[in-house]
């Protein structure tokens, strides 16, 4: 049996983390700009409104709105079939 892959594979996977962490927040910042190339802090969009802390000299954390889990949709339901 041969196994194909990189035999430095820890030595990878900081550049790797690193990437995928840049990538992330690029797009983060990109989703916060406007048409007109201004930054557009949209307060009703919950991952923007997660991550802002203060604005305005104005403190907005905890977010009011936090995402509710119900309950019901969480746990998996158990079926059993007729017999």
């Amino acid at each position: 049996m041969k196994i194909i892959g990189y035999t430095d594979l820890p030595s990878r996977m900081s550049g790797q983390s690193s990437a995928l962490y840049s990538n992330n927040i690029s797009k983060f910042l990109q989703s916060m700009i406007n048409k007109e190339n201004k930054y557009d802090i949209d307060l009703k969009d919950e991952v923007v409104r997660g991550a802002i802390v203060t604005q305005n000299k104005e403190k907005l954390w905890p977010n009011p709105n936090p995402p509710m889990l119900d309950a019901s949709k969480s746990a998996p339901k158990v079926v059993e079939k007729p017999k």
